[in-house]
C-alpha cells in the first residue's frame, strides 16, 4: 500500500457505465480515491506502470487482453505488492478460479 494515507484504487472494466458508478460509490469512501480507469487488460498494464496504485478491481473478461492474463503480468513482472479484486458479472467457477490462481486477492460480483 502507499505510504500516505490515501488508499489508490484503480478501475479495470470494459463497461463504462459500471467503472462511472464505482467510482461514484467509491468517491464516498473517505481516505478511497479511483487514480485512473482502464477499458481492457492492455491498458491497465501501461496506465499501472506509470501511475502505481495500491488496488486494481480487474473485470475478468474483457476485450484485447482479459482479467485473468493481465493480473499474471502485472503481479508476476510488474508490481506483486498491488492487491487485485476481481469482478464478474457472472458468476463463472472456472475463470474464478483462473483468477485466484493468477494472484486475486478477492472477488465482487457485479
Amino acid at each position: 500500500m502507499s505510504n500516505n494515507s490515501v488508499i489508490r484504487i484503480a478501475i479495470i472494466d470494459d463497461n463504462e457505465s459500471f467503472r462511472n458508478a464505482l467510482k461514484f460509490f467509491i468517491g464516498q469512501i473517505p481516505d478511497f480515491a479511483v487514480m485512473w480507469e482502464a477499458a481492457n487488460g492492455e491498458e491497465f498494464i501501461k496506465l499501472i506502470e506509470e501511475y502505481p496504485v495500491d488496488i486494481a478491481l480487474v473485470d475478468i473478461k474483457m476485450p484485447v487482453l482479459d482479467g485473468i492474463q493481465a493480473t499474471y503480468k502485472v503481479l508476476e513482472k510488474h508490481y506483486p505488492y498491488v492487491k487485485i479484486i476481481a469482478i464478474s458479472l457472472y458468476n463463472d467457477f472456472d475463470s474464478l478460479k483462473d483468477m485466484i490462481k493468477a494472484g486475486a486477492s478477492g472477488y465482487i460480483q457485479k
